[in-house]
């Protein structure tokens, strides 16, 4: 709720805290993305497959200051909020029916992509939610080694990398061919590395 309201008073980007930027974000504009962990960008950065979730991810998006959408989405909230429901319940669901709100669509119709002057529903590969026990296209992180180039060719079209999931169970060894965590802790915080031994 406060990071729709923030944002459509001030604008600007919200992330999740486990999110890491990978390229330049001056280009994205009042928008989000499906909330869909098996979407596959072809060689031209355009969705592969065809995404099939009913939810608009909160963790990563930008909206202008005022931007409609984000008041068409509190209204619901307003609307549909009850105390002692989970978060979940005015989380990514309530945001995908606000947007088919906003875009004049039946609000049982599953996500898809929509690029507008003012409106962009990204694939969700965009800002790429990570989900590390899922099957490919993510890379395996448990048993044999695998070539680093996985990682990039599992990034190559996205703008962030979404670091959720069950960690807790994940064994980051160090072994940057084993797991993505230690592929990417050299390039995006090198001292983590080094410091693995500490915890």
């Amino acid at each position: 709720m406060m990071r729709a309201s923030l944002l459509y008073k001030y604008g600007g980007f919200y992330f999740d805290n486990d999110v890491l930027t990978l390229k330049d974000l001056t280009g994205i504009r009042n928008s989000i993305v499906i909330d869909w962990h098996y979407s596959i960008p072809n060689t031209e950065c355009k969705l592969e497959n065809q995404e099939t979730s009913t939810t608009l991810n909160q963790g990563n998006m930008h909206f202008e200051k005022g931007h409609p959408f984000l008041l068409e989405y509190l209204k619901l909230v307003n609307k549909e909020y009850k105390d002692g429901l989970k978060w979940t319940a005015i989380g990514p669901p309530l945001m995908h029916k606000a947007a088919n709100q906003f875009l004049g669509r039946n609000s049982s119709l599953k996500s898809e992509p929509v690029n507008t002057p003012n409106f962009t529903i990204f694939p969700s590969f965009v800002f790429r939610i990570y989900m590390p026990r899922l099957p490919p296209p993510s890379p395996k992180l448990f048993g044999s080694d695998v070539n680093s180039s996985v990682y990039e060719d599992f990034m190559r079209c996205s703008y962030l990398l979404h670091l959720s999931g069950p960690l807790k169970h994940l064994k980051i060894d160090g072994n940057p061919r084993h797991d993505i965590y230690s592929y990417l802790g050299p390039k995006i915080c090198p001292i983590s590395i080094s410091h693995l031994k500490l915890f």
